[in-house]
């Protein structure tokens, strides 16, 4: 049961150099990193990185795969936190 809309970015890609750099390798932190920059709405801030941090895995990934995908880059993002084909 969905509780309402969300509307994505694809990120730019100093926001994917940012993120990559930030996450320091944690493949769940890049996740959570490409939801907080690409989440348009409802905005995300730093704090709220806390309340991802306690979302469903499934919900994360597949979050910051359409984020990715629309960054161009979803076939490296599905390698590097091994989802997909």
């Amino acid at each position: 049961e969905g509780l309402g809309t969300i509307c994505v970015r694809s990120l730019t890609a100093g926001e994917v150099q940012q993120i990559n750099v930030a996450a320091k390798g944690d493949d769940m932190r890049l996740s959570m990193l490409a939801i907080r920059y690409g989440m348009v709405a409802p905005k995300l801030g730093d704090g709220d990185l806390s309340t991802l941090e306690s979302a469903k895995p499934g919900v994360i990934a597949v979050l910051a795969k359409r984020i990715m995908d629309l960054s161009g880059m979803g076939a490296d993002f599905e390698k590097k936190v091994g989802i997909g084909s």
